[in-house]
């Protein structure tokens, strides 16, 4: 609008530019989670969980998770992670991602479940990561993970 400053407008194009940029992330990192879940999966799970269940697996970033890292649904083999993580390092990524592949195995986070993701060695440091990150949005109302 005409109304608008040139610093505005500066401010809003690089929000959108940078909106789209992550949604461009986003959709073609699908191909690559579920390139990365293989190789979680091979290097800290007894069986491939991902080749092994009954339905297809996807694993897709989604934007209305805003209160969890990421989600799955062990019925229809889906795994959503927030769009929060974009930013995070790999590890923390990789955290996330065999938390939601044990789900698979198991639905719950009862004893099997604590022992399935214990394999993943930065799982406690990861935890320290976001735990770190949701304090500060909490009280700093910042919305980026960096």
């Amino acid at each position: 609008p005409a109304r608008m400053s040139q610093k505005q407008v500066d401010q809003f194009v690089a929000e959108l530019v940078s909106r789209l940029d992550n949604r461009d992330i986003r959709a073609a990192g699908h191909h690559q989670l579920y390139s990365r879940a293989q190789a979680l999966v091979d290097e800290y799970f007894e069986s491939d969980i991902l080749g092994g269940h009954y339905m297809p697996v996807t694993i897709k970033w989604v934007t209305n998770k805003n209160s969890r890292w990421g989600s799955c649904t062990p019925r229809t083999g889906v795994i959503r992670l927030s769009h929060r993580l974009l930013d995070a390092p790999d590890y923390v990524i990789d955290s996330v991602l065999v938390h939601e592949l044990g789900h698979l195995v198991e639905v719950n986070h009862g004893p099997r479940f604590k022992a399935l993701i214990a394999a993943y060695p930065h799982h406690a440091r990861a935890e320290a990561y976001l735990a770190g990150f949701s304090h500060a949005v909490r009280w700093t109302g910042g919305p980026s993970i960096n």
